[in-house]
């Protein structure tokens, strides 16, 4: 139904949006979520530094190791790095 009103009132914008979906500007859904799901390799120097940060951060602030287990925290890795 959305597409026979697009077609019918909007065919410029159609068009536009049909060009740029041939460029692949967007990835998949399947690109999408195993970018989401990848991890670093355990020898990666980006997993070394962010090891290195989070124990730094437990360190100097005294917060218990357990806190990565925190929903808050871990909510707060997804949004900074999905990885």
């Amino acid at each position: 139904m959305i597409w026979r009103h697009a077609e019918k009132n909007h065919q410029a914008n159609l068009k536009e949006v049909l060009v740029e979906g041939e460029k692949g500007s967007q990835p998949t859904i399947a690109q999408a979520l195993k970018r989401e799901t990848e991890t670093y390799h355990k020898e990666s120097s980006r997993k070394k530094a962010l090891d290195d940060a989070l124990m730094e951060m437990i360190a100097a602030d005294l917060n218990p190791i357990s806190m990565v287990t925190d929903a808050g925290f871990r909510k707060f890795c997804q949004v900074a790095d999905r990885r």
